[in-house]
């Protein structure tokens, strides 16, 4: 996983924990020894958004569901 395009914006945890990524609409945040993206936070211009961890839970705002998919095989289907 990672971002799709330019990262605009970098932070890192006051302890060296986490690092937290912006770019190409999304906000990640990885854990810093492993490497590992943890969750990426996705914004939508109508105020709506969801978080996906990198195991697939994720949260919404009231409506941000109705952006997610769930491929199965080569069908997709809102969820």
């Amino acid at each position: 996983m990672g971002h799709t395009n330019t990262v605009t914006s970098v932070a890192i945890s006051p302890y060296g924990k986490y690092i937290v990524s912006g770019g190409d609409g999304t906000v990640r945040l990885w854990d810093l020894s492993s490497g590992k993206e943890i969750a990426q936070f996705i914004g939508f211009s109508d105020g709506e958004w969801v978080v996906v961890t990198s195991e697939g839970y994720y949260t919404t705002s009231p409506n941000g569901d109705k952006a997610l998919n769930v491929s199965i095989g080569t069908s997709v289907y809102g969820i």
